[in-house]
């Protein structure tokens, strides 16, 4: 297909659309899934309109009585908070009704599916605070259609803390037209692409281990030294996981800043720019590579999270 055609671009990865369904779908399937599925919402016994009757919610017979309920288990949920009941995807609230409801036979459970949250975010090509996902997608849709690229987004999406933590396969949006050249541009459908993207995270993590545990400075104690250690922690596994590259980056930089600042040097914008160019291209000085350090918002934004605000930007 005609490259020219697909002007729907993903804002999470590279992935282009030539509808706006299937790109809404990706979107919302692949990177943001905000859909919740609880077990049994409306509680074990329910009324069924087509009938007008009790009946279970789990296997549908006629007025359960509390004996029947416990056949199914019901009151698992109850015992212990090892055993969920709100899961992010339908095949795993599935499984659970399999594995610890006992069920052969599924219930209805189209109505057991909420939306766990509304989505606010902001948009990258005019700055427009969007307060639903549906309108964030109406909007997005609008500007494609008038040419706009991910060459013109600026900032980041503005989610809040809550919403960004769903976050999967998700490179930062000012970064995708960059990407989007690279050798092997990141998507989240091509299975070459994401291999070769979390060669890249681990390698970024095993990188900050190493020198961690490698680089000591001739006047720090070993107190010190283990303030370092425990003050910034390696990327976690979802983290590597979920291939969100801005939280690898912001815990390596982090880390690198507080170990600049025990050696008696205040590490500047460009420093961490460098450093993130390092750590990612294994090249700090090709100022062609952009990282997320580039983007004067989100540098800003790190500094002021991690306790680094007050550093110069010379």
């Amino acid at each position: 297909m005609n490259a020219a055609e697909r002007i729907f671009k993903c804002t999470f990865c590279c992935d282009t659309f030539k509808h706006k369904y299937d790109w809404s779908r990706h979107e919302k399937s692949l990177h943001l899934n905000m859909e919740e599925w609880i077990c049994a919402p409306h509680g074990a016994s329910v009324v069924l309109p087509l009938t007008g009757r009790v009946h279970c919610a789990y296997c549908s017979a006629l007025d359960p009585t509390p004996e029947h309920l416990q056949q199914h288990n019901h009151l698992a949920h109850n015992v212990t908070d090892s055993t969920p009941r709100v899961f992010r995807r339908k095949d795993h609230l599935v499984q659970h009704l399999r594995l610890v409801h006992g069920l052969d036979t599924l219930p209805l459970i189209d109505d057991w599916k909420i939306e766990s949250m509304p989505v606010v975010s902001r948009c990258g090509f005019c700055n427009m605070t969007l307060n639903s996902w549906d309108e964030r997608k109406d909007h997005l849709a609008a500007h494609f259609r008038e040419g706009k690229t991910m060459a013109n987004w600026r900032g980041d999406h503005g989610f809040d803390p809550a919403v960004a933590a769903r976050l999967t396969h998700a490179f930062p949006p000012y970064l995708l037209a960059h990407q989007a050249t690279t050798l092997v541009p990141f998507s989240a459908t091509d299975p070459a692409s994401m291999d070769h993207t979390k060669q890249l995270l681990s390698q970024i993590n095993s990188m900050t281990m190493a020198e961690s545990t490698n680089q000591s400075e001739p006047n720090t104690d070993q107190g010190q030294e283990n303030v370092i250690s425990e003050a910034v922690p390696l990327a976690t596994q979802h983290e590597l996981d979920t291939f969100v590259l801005a939280n690898v980056l912001t815990r390596h930089l982090s880390r690198f800043a507080r170990q600049q600042m025990l050696a008696g040097i205040i590490p500047t914008d460009e420093m961490f720019q460098r450093e993130s160019r390092r750590i990612l291209y294994q090249n700090g000085d090709d100022e062609w590579n952009q990282t997320v350090a580039d983007d004067p918002s989100w540098l800003q934004e790190f500094k002021e999270q991690t306790g680094f605000g007050g550093v110069s930007n010379s």
